[in-house]
């Protein structure tokens, strides 16, 4: 068990590790109290960050994540954060950065660790059409993306940064062509 409390509210995380590697611990985390970051403020403070976490992470045990992907053949590409403005008036600068650095900034460590013969799944998403001025009932892949808030416009970045990348990509869309 776990709490932090130096000059925010207090929170509690129980840890319990599922499975140990060379490099990595698989850990399931009972979350007692709900803050925000509260899992990555818990494991970074204890010395075992997420690996690739941008703002609590740790860049030198981040390495061990290249010698990790460089033998992957397929990667699930779920990083994202979940916690997001809906609105513009939801929206904030310091909101606005997290969603980027773990978004874009995130998508861009996995194409620049990945295996050229690597195969990336991105789910995208939706809201990369939240600026139409009138509701569209069928949207098809070739209509062009009108983000407005940070997090749709980071879903786009991060699509095109990974079409313009050499790793071969599925969006789910694409799925149907593999069977």
């Amino acid at each position: 068990m776990v709490k932090v409390s130096k000059n925010g509210k207090d929170s509690i995380t129980e840890f319990r590790i599922i499975e140990k590697s060379k490099f990595f611990t698989k850990l399931s985390c009972n979350l007692i109290t709900g803050r925000t970051h509260q899992i990555r403020v818990h494991t970074s403070s204890n010395n075992f960050p997420i690996v690739g976490d941008l703002k609590y992470g740790n860049k030198e045990k981040d390495k061990k994540l290249k010698e990790v992907l460089n033998e992957t053949t397929i990667v699930i590409h779920l990083a994202g954060i979940t916690n997001v403005a809906y609105t513009k008036t939801d929206s904030n600068d310091d909101l606005d950065y997290e969603i980027t650095k773990v978004g874009v900034d995130g998508t861009r460590n996995i194409i620049k660790f990945c295996p050229p013969d690597a195969k990336i799944i991105f789910p995208s998403t939706h809201v990369v059409y939240e600026g139409f001025e009138k509701t569209k009932l069928e949207i098809n892949e070739e209509e062009p993306p009108c983000p407005i808030l940070t997090y749709s416009k980071g879903k786009v970045q991060s699509e095109n940064d990974l079409i313009n990348s050499k790793i071969t990509l599925f969006f789910p869309s694409a799925f149907k062509d593999l069977t």
